[in-house]
């Protein structure tokens, strides 16, 4: 999608009488695109760049989300473009919100028009206390890998890996755990397959909670840098914490500097932080083997899965959708 020329909502259309620029009869209501209702009073989330709120296909009142963003960002457009990219086709990958629409109005607020989904992972692990048992872990981990394989697969890394862009389906999707937000997101090759070159000096990209230590360093992103987010995120989801949260100090570079510090220290052996309970031999071996990956290496996802693999049979897990958020 060409953000330049991205569809606009026409003031003079006979056919929706200026309802996109103004309120309904309801004051909850409001018309986006003479093709969706947005629900002003059902928020569904709220990040940095704008807000989610419940919607529905005016014709065939199939519930969506409708993401928004001010005009002074512009975040949401990229993110479109990737979204329809993935999803606008006859079978939409598992794990990814199917796209409906994007446009502006006369304002220049922009507005995204997705699948609706349920509950993020972060959502689901306030729910259970703050961590999640190794089984829960692992089978969420199996599907994050699975998102995060299929992105790379298609030419985009995608920057933000966190506990809040991943949520649940809804109804019969319910197990399933899908992959959100690519505002951040970018191309790490051309369309020749060409991969981007390695280069220094780069500000810090993501949240800092998850970032590898290559985004301290200043160091250009590549698909090593998601899998970095992604087994510090299996971290966290199961003791509840990572060993650099509540490192605040005021001066941004230095918190920046000691973070990166600890990672580096923590990925050679995570067991000196974590002791109770041991750290599950599959995160070692996932850990391990990330470490190590040079800028343009292609990920071996099977590897990983294997890792996870044996994990579950050692612990006689069944891959059986008994979420702990659904006992």
């Amino acid at each position: 999608m060409n953000c330049d020329s991205k569809t606009k909502l026409n003031k003079n259309s006979s056919n929706n009488n200026n309802r996109d620029y103004t309120d309904n009869m309801n004051s909850h209501k409001k018309v986006i695109g003479n093709k969706f209702t947005l629900y002003k009073n059902k928020l569904l989330g709220e990040g940095s760049f704008g807000k989610v709120y419940l919607g529905k296909v005016n014709d065939t009142n199939d519930i969506v989300a409708i993401k928004t963003e001010e005009p002074k960002h512009n975040y949401l457009c990229k993110e479109s473009s990737i979204c329809k990219f993935l999803t606008d086709k006859k079978e939409v990958p598992i794990g990814f919100s199917k796209y409906y629409w994007y446009g502006e109005d006369l304002d220049k607020h922009k507005y995204l028009v997705c699948e609706a989904l349920g509950k993020s992972i972060q959502d689901l692990l306030t729910k259970c206390g703050g961590s999640f048992s190794l089984k829960t872990v692992i089978m969420v981990g199996f599907q994050i890998l699975n998102r995060i394989e299929y992105l790379h697969q298609h030419g985009y890394i995608h920057r933000d890996i966190k506990p809040s862009n991943f949520l649940v389906g809804i109804g019969n999707k319910k197990n399933t755990i899908y992959l959100v937000d690519f505002g951040l997101s970018k191309e790490y090759c051309d369309k020749g397959g060409n991969h981007i070159e390695y280069v220094k000096n780069k500000s810090y990209v993501g949240t800092i909670r998850y970032m590898s230590i290559n985004c301290h360093k200043g160091v250009e992103t590549a698909r090593r840098d998601d899998m970095f987010s992604l087994i510090y995120m299996l971290f966290f989801l199961y003791y509840g914490n990572l060993p650099w949260q509540g490192m605040n100090d005021a001066d941004k570079k230095k918190r920046l500097k000691m973070i990166g510090n600890l990672k580096t220290e923590f990925n050679k052996d995570p067991s000196k932080y974590f002791q109770n309970p041991k750290v599950p031999n599959s995160f070692i071996n996932i850990l391990d083997y990330i470490r190590k990956m040079k800028f343009k290496q292609n990920i071996d996802y099977d590897k990983i899965r294997e890792y996870l693999v044996e994990d579950m049979i050692a612990h006689k897990y069944n891959y059986d959708y008994e979420w702990d958020w659904s006992k």
